[in-house]
């Protein structure tokens, strides 16, 4: 046009080049027009977009292989529960990512050149690098996370499904989507270390995508730090160092004061003390909360369960607050939730006894099931004294529910003063059908006698 070249693509999307050779068959070039310099150019180019447009693909195929095996790792009904805010902050994530990589390749894209926009601008040999994003990876997908504590030392902005990180001058330093740490500051050093500790700490082990130059700083920022970062190939990220810094050593970099740091007790961590406390004071105002003991060794039918005390998810499909619940009630091993959960057993347990204190209960003949099926509303009592009912806990008020309505039944009828004088120890006709207890012991009758007594006396119905 006019003696210029122009980009086909440009003209008309039809005649880019995928789509010519989708009609016409593969191009062929005049070999006789070819300028080997050009070509050299042009070669780097592509490799350079190329690589871009594969990093992106990558990720997005990292991304699915760490939802499904994330939800793997999880019990089934917690995944079910979980499996829309995990997918939800991976899709956050690829989005992030994606747009990261989308300016890479713009940058990329405007130095495509044609023959004579290229001798134009001086005959350059290759393009101009871009620079690619800069991520923190973990480098094993293999579901397991903890929280880190480390000193946050920046400006943190959360939103639904990330954390961002400013200077106090507010430049943007690096974004923390949990899954992947991407990193805008690629020349601040205290940037790249508190983005290092937190991966470290999360993760365990850290791999580095990015530009050389930002790979060389991370890999001098982690060898001071103790922490262990590896590359793409998955080989140990050395710090690299060229000839002339060995002839020529600067001054020694400042170590961060976390240089001397290691893996902490989580205990300790703030935030997750923090999630904690968000923890409790959602559980303290949650409605039939469901509870149970975890089964412990030498555990009987008898015994009862005897361990500490889990939140159970609800399998109503109607109740649509499983999914917050879920995700507090990860924390019902943490000492404080036990504590918290335990006084909240007690709470129910003192409801569920002036509950059928108050009744016209007779519990003659009636199992634990009977007696709990007496409690008002299911969501409010009932149902989650059917989920206690087999605790030792549950059972020991059970039994105490029973001997006093039974021996308020029997003060009525005339026979209040004989029980008063007899031992307070419950006896095997107060006990709950498939519970056995120890019998009354006299110590001035032989032992075989008494147990004869017992075996004599009967007991409720089985």
């Amino acid at each position: 046009m006019n003696g210029a070249s122009v980009i086909a693509s440009e003209v008309h999307g039809s005649l880019s080049r995928p789509e010519l050779e989708k009609r016409l068959g593969p191009f062929e070039p005049d070999l006789s027009r070819l300028s080997p310099a050009y070509e050299a150019y042009r070669n780097a180019f592509d490799s350079q977009l190329k690589s871009l447009r594969s990093g992106r693909d990558n990720e997005r195929v990292r991304l699915a292989e760490w939802v499904s095996t994330t939800l793997a790792t999880l019990p089934p009904g917690v995944a079910k529960v979980l499996a829309g805010s995990i997918k939800a902050e991976a899709k956050a994530a690829e989005e992030s990512i994606a747009e990261a990589f989308k300016k890479a390749i713009t940058q990329c894209t405007k130095h495509r050149m044609t023959k004579e926009e290229w001798e134009e601008a001086g005959e350059p040999p290759a393009p101009p690098s871009v620079i690619s994003p800069c991520l923190l990876l973990p480098a094993v997908l293999d579901g397991e996370e903890a929280v880190s504590k480390i000193p946050f030392s920046f400006v943190r902005t959360e939103t639904a499904w990330a954390t961002h990180y400013q200077s106090a001058d507010g430049t943007a330093l690096f974004t923390d989507h949990r899954i992947a740490i991407i990193i805008h500051a690629t020349e601040c050093p205290d940037g790249i270390d508190e983005a290092l500790r937190i991966a470290w700490e999360r993760w365990g082990s850290v791999t580095a995508r990015g530009p050389e130059a930002f790979l060389r700083l991370v890999a001098e920022r982690a060898d001071l730090l103790g922490i262990d970062v590896l590359d793409a190939d998955g080989a140990p990220l050395a710090a690299m160092k060229d000839d002339e810094e060995r002839a020529h050593p600067s001054s020694p970099p400042v170590v961060p004061d976390s240089a001397g740091w290691s893996k902490p007790d989580l205990a300790d961590d703030l935030v997750r003390h923090a999630r904690i406390e968000r923890a409790i004071s959602y559980l303290q105002d949650f409605d039939g909360l469901l509870l149970r003991r975890r089964e412990m060794p030498g555990d009987t039918k008898e015994s009862g369960r005897r361990g500490p005390l889990e939140i159970v998810l609800n399998d109503d499909p109607m109740d649509g607050r499983n999914e917050a619940l879920a995700q507090h009630a990860m924390f019902d091993d943490n000492e404080l939730v036990q504590r918290f959960l335990e006084q909240k057993r007690k709470e129910m347990l003192e409801s569920w006894s002036l509950s059928l204190l108050n009744s016209s209960l007779d519990p003659s003949g009636m199992s634990a099931r009977d007696m709990a099926n007496c409690l008002p509303s299911r969501y409010e009592a009932r149902r989650p004294a059917f989920l206690a009912l087999e605790d030792f806990d549950c059972i020991a008020m059970l039994l105490d529910v029973r001997k006093r309505i039974q021996r308020r039944v029997e003060v009525q009828s005339g026979r209040g003063r004989a029980l008063e004088t007899q031992s307070s120890t419950p006896s095997q006709e107060n006990a709950l059908p498939g519970i056995q207890l120890m019998p009354e012991v006299d110590a001035g009758v032989p032992v075989e006698t008494q147990l004869a007594v017992q075996q004599q006396r009967g007991g409720i119905k089985r």
